[in-house]
């Protein structure tokens, strides 16, 4: 398995017959074995999760699809006017929160983001990968009490649904914009699921965050498992 980070929440996971897209919306992707079953994810429309740019990069690849969870509304008139062929439509797949579907081989569960859209777990080839999009513990010193309760409650019932299921890897927003609490839905994940290797995410550029992140996952005892991003293109070997 390789795993590439692309930009921001972007990755790309290229497994013996099948390549998996998370979220890319700017950066550069990796040249890709055509020959390879390949699936675009977009957990929402957020401008920093998708991108019409998807459908451009893909244009001449008739065997890719996307699976897009269904706040992204894509009708004609704005596909033309963006100058996306029609053709794309016959190639997406739409997926509402907490809902299971089996794609080709693939199977894909979603959860109810907190913020907007969904997260992924997807078993694949034997694999089992956890993209969260937006799905975190958003707490904010600047909001109210009531809404920093209410999202902690909605964040932990999500977990609830998937309490120590086994992931091979995990992809987890560590947001630095959340300045002392930016750590704390990336360690409730890492506690109440089994997962063997994650790599951090939607950190804005900000990567003295993963070094903060780094000294909490010694202090809690799954430093082994992170894999510390440096860099758009980094790549690892797994």
């Amino acid at each position: 398995m390789k795993v590439t980070y692309i930009y921001h929440s972007s990755f790309m996971v290229e497994l013996s017959h099948t390549v998996l897209i998370f979220d890319y919306f700017k950066g550069v992707i990796p040249k890709i074995n055509t020959d390879k079953d390949i699936y675009v994810f977009s957990s929402h429309k957020h401008h920093d999760h998708f991108s019409l740019e998807i459908f451009q990069i893909f244009k001449n690849n008739p065997k890719v699809k996307f699976i897009l969870s269904n706040d992204i509304k894509l009708n004609d008139k704005y596909l033309e006017k963006n100058d996306i062929d029609l053709e794309v439509k016959e190639r997406i797949i739409n997926i509402r929160a907490n809902q299971s579907i089996c794609v080709d081989e693939m199977q894909i569960k979603t959860l109810k983001s907190t913020d907007l859209g969904v997260a992924f777990c997807i078993e694949v080839e034997g694999q089992s990968i956890y993209h969260a999009g937006d799905l975190n513990w958003w707490h904010w010193s600047e909001e109210s009490e009531d809404y920093n309760l209410n999202m902690e409650r909605q964040f932990k019932k999500q977990l609830e649904g998937i309490e120590n299921q086994a992931f091979d890897i995990a992809f987890l927003p560590v947001d630095a914009r959340q300045e002392d609490y930016f750590w704390w839905g990336f360690d409730y994940f890492m506690k109440h699921t089994n997962t063997k290797i994650v790599f951090p995410m939607h950190f804005w550029e900000d990567y003295t965050v993963i070094d903060r992140l780094e000294k909490i996952a010694k202090e809690n005892g799954y430093e082994r498992k992170l894999y510390k991003v440096k860099g758009d293109g980094q790549e690892w070997e797994i």
